[in-house]
């Protein structure tokens, strides 16, 4: 069974820690609603992520700013937390060995630590089972009165053999655990390693239990609402000397079905202030998974088809077949983003504002909500699965020329990065990825897919090839506030 280090096992903890805080709070609703505020700390080791409950939609500021964020921010303050440790990344790719190469002889190694602990377990299981059905073979078959002592030998050899393994188990598992961490720890810094050197991060540090900031996320200005945040492993380091963070994060939201995160703006408006009007039998509002030219779909099949055997795929189709029949095919979500969440310092004019929604599979794709003060957009030449919205189309639109265009078309959503978002605002840049398992599971006992961390970095790449061609034309803010 693989080990998975995804965070959806926050998710009944995080929203404990909501209902807890919402009744903590009910006596003084009215006061926070009034105040209305959302905190701007600088760093997430001050504060905890999880159980916290983000309204960004009811109440409008006196002077609107396209990007203003409004809403009650309530996070639930763990006061038991140490600020996380960041450590220089270790790992260096000397381009003598491949990132899957790296990845598959650290879980070797990491493996055969922890299938010893779990060889330990089923013996000591073992163990206490012999003694048990022991003592009951005993207790059943003497019956002798003068063959008393047996019973009681055997009675006292079991018990200590059942103590002796509790104990020992104990000193076991805490062990195992220290190795899981560590290894949660080493294969996270190889990864992000290769991320920070693919994208010229200078000065990486990584912390496998620090959190990003919880504002990361609200700045994103793409979630109305957010019931809880959850993030871990988070990267630091500066980018053509701005601060970047990026973390495994997971963004939970109230329930929204397929149909909804895949429905497309109703209107569009041309980058000259027209209203853009479609060619006959062009669908501009579809919930629909888009064609497959625009997401390379056909090499996906064929990369799944050299990296799956045929028992692996018969055996997902048998799984989703069942499941249609059974009728529990899921028909809503409530993960806004579940994957890696980038916050980079690039901060530019409100006015210039934008963000951009690269759809994939409608299992996969969530459109934004918190889009009021945004004006959707069609681009020429653009691909079909990007959605763009505009604070302001004059302004804004000169970021989608010929050559923005271009490098746009260069980002694809794959079964690897099944979708992403891209915002531009006062507050920096967001680029949040929804991520397959391949990318969010810790391997254990299968090896990671091949080529999955390569097409995850260059999809990672590319989109900041498109950040930085916006920083030539932006309107850069300064880097306080």
């Amino acid at each position: 069974m693989e080990e998975n280090k995804d965070l959806r096992q926050d998710e009944t903890t995080v929203e404990e820690g909501v209902k807890e805080e919402n009744s903590q709070t009910e006596e003084t609703k009215a006061v926070d609603e009034a105040k209305a505020s959302i905190e701007t700390d600088a760093h997430p080791e001050e504060k905890a992520a999880e159980g916290s409950v983000h309204d960004l939609s009811d109440v409008k500021p006196a002077e609107e700013v396209p990007d203003q964020i409004d809403g009650e921010y309530h996070p639930v303050v763990n006061p038991g937390i140490t600020p996380s440790v960041f450590n220089p990344i270790q790992y260096h790719n000397d381009m003598t060995h491949t990132i899957d190469e790296d990845l598959e002889s650290i879980r070797k190694g990491y493996a055969q630590k922890i299938g010893k602990s779990s060889i330990f377990n089923i013996v000591s299981m073992a163990v206490m089972l012999v003694s048990f059905v022991a003592v009951l073979v005993v207790s059943l078959v003497n019956n002798d009165e003068n063959l008393a002592w047996v019973t009681w030998v055997v009675f006292a050899i079991a018990i200590v053999l059942i103590v002796a393994s509790f104990v020992t188990s104990h000193f076991v598992y805490k062990k195992a655990s220290k190795v899981n961490i560590e290894y949660l720890t080493v294969y996270q810094d190889a990864l992000s390693g290769y991320l920070a050197d693919q994208l010229d991060i200078k000065n990486p540090v990584f912390s496998a239990e620090a959190k990003l900031d919880d504002q990361d996320a609200i700045q994103t200005h793409y979630f109305k609402t957010i019931t809880a945040i959850s993030s871990r492993c988070v990267l630091r380091g500066e980018r053509r000397e701005r601060p970047v963070e990026t973390g495994e994060c997971l963004i939970i939201m109230p329930d929204r079905t397929f149909e909804d995160c895949n429905k497309r703006p109703e209107s569009l408006t041309c980058l000259d202030g027209t209203k853009y009007v479609p060619e006959a039998g062009e669908q501009t509002t579809s919930t629909q998974e888009l064609p497959a030219t625009d997401m390379t779909m056909i090499d996906l099949d064929l990369s799944d088809e050299l990296s799956s055997s045929d028992k692996e795929k018969n055996k997902r189709a048998k799984e989703q077949s069942r499941a249609k029949r059974a009728g529990r095919e899921p028909t809503a979500t409530r993960n806004g983003l579940f994957g890696r969440l980038f916050a980079y310092r690039l901060r530019i004019d409100p006015e210039e504002s934008f963000i951009l929604s690269f759809m994939g599979n409608k299992e996969n794709t969530v459109l934004p909500d918190y889009v009021d003060n945004f004006t959707p957009v069609h681009v020429d030449g653009l691909k079909k699965n990007v959605v763009v919205y505009l604070a302001d189309v004059r302004k804004g639109g000169k970021f989608f020329d010929e050559e923005g265009v271009r490098l746009l078309n260069e980002i694809a959503t794959d079964s690897v990065v099944q979708s992403l978002f891209l915002s531009a605002n006062s507050y920096g840049v967001k680029v949040g990825m929804n991520l397959s398992d391949d990318i969010m599971e810790l391997p254990m006992r299968k090896p990671v897919r091949l080529g999955c961390v390569d097409t995850f970095v260059s999809a990672s790449r590319k989109v900041f090839d498109f950040v930085d061609y916006v920083e030539t034309k932006a309107t850069i803010l300064d880097n306080e506030g």
